[in-house]
């Protein structure tokens, strides 16, 4: 009774350290990052320390004996071998690549071992508000209510994830994904119910300036180039004809559409903004606005140009 007791405490003690920390890590995630690598691929932000800093001072106050193992004190000081002694371990913040990029997935993580055993977690998610705490042989808790792992003994009927990982020796041939979390968004919409969100339409698209429908464009672009690089072929197929409709209603975006296209190596996509591009040809060679584009996609242009009089003398 008294050891469950004291874990309690140490839980208790624990959840206050990641709230703390979490309130730093809430009002980082929408400033701008201060970033610095340890290593070729990890990140480190000042928010990283700042965490552990304040988790390391408050389990102090709390627990002076306690030893403390925490990750960026691991990284510039090296590892710390785990004994019995009662030791917490801290990941301060969790996901800092994703804090970095905006991706609302970070945590604090604190976990406390006794005699190399786990007795007391804590995990803790500042901009979705999840806590996530567990005592050994208590079970596990989000926000006050006990979870459990699914029933599902199937591996073909169950919900999988994972995480694609990268060895720092590998960074050089790392193939950087160009997908905005707009782009994110729309994807996730996708993959669970099966319907691609659409851009604006009618009078809201009508009303939008150039840079405006832009971006509500971009994403599409984006996620063209996923369709294409992972062998989502209806994904892809949706994504262009959202951006047909939309270079249908305003060809001025082929200009920024095939640009963009190219710089993700989409040819075929390029192809078709040129296509759109083709009747305004000389009116856009005269005015200059073809000069920001390579030479190899102003021929493109140019050949789509030559196409469209051919066609068209056909029929005269």
């Amino acid at each position: 009774m008294a050891e469950n007791d004291s874990l309690q405490e140490f839980l208790t003690i624990a959840v206050d350290a990641a709230k703390k920390a979490g309130e730093i890590i809430r009002k980082g995630f929408y400033k701008i990052k201060h970033v610095e690598h340890k290593g070729q691929v990890d990140l480190v932000t000042e928010t990283d320390e700042a965490c552990e800093d304040l988790i390391f001072n408050h389990l102090r106050q709390h627990y002076p004996k306690h030893k403390l193992i925490g990750e960026e004190t691991t990284a510039a000081c090296g590892t710390t071998e785990l004994t019995d002694e009662p030791t917490w371990i801290v990941d301060p913040l969790d996901g800092t690549t994703n804090f970095v990029h905006g991706f609302p997935f970070v945590c604090v993580s604190i976990g406390l071992t006794i005699g190399k055993i786990p007795k007391v977690g804590v995990v803790y998610n500042p901009i979705m508000d999840e806590l996530f705490t567990g005592i050994h042989g208590k079970g596990a808790f989000l926000n006050g209510k006990p979870i459990k792992v699914s029933s599902q003994s199937e591996l073909v009927k169950s919900l999988l994830a994972t995480e694609v990982g990268i060895h720092p020796s590998a960074a050089e041939e790392f193939v950087q994904v160009p997908v905005s979390w707009e782009a994110l968004v729309k994807l996730v919409n996708w993959f669970y119910y099966e319907e691609l969100p659409k851009p604006k339409s009618g009078c809201l698209w009508d009303n939008l300036n150039s840079e405006e429908k832009l971006h509500e464009l971009q994403p599409y672009v984006e996620l063209h180039w996923l369709g294409d690089f992972c062998l989502l072929g209806e994904l892809r197929e949706n994504c262009s004809r959202v951006i047909i409709s939309c270079l249908e209603s305003d060809r001025h975006l082929s200009i920024k559409i095939i640009q963009m296209a190219a710089n993700l190596f989409q040819w075929k996509l390029a192809e078709v903004a040129a296509n759109y591009m083709a009747p305004l040809y000389h009116r856009l060679c005269n005015c200059g606005e073809l000069e920001p584009l390579d030479e190899e996609l102003i021929d493109m242009v140019r050949a789509a140009s030559v196409r469209l009089s051919q066609e068209g003398s056909l029929y005269m």
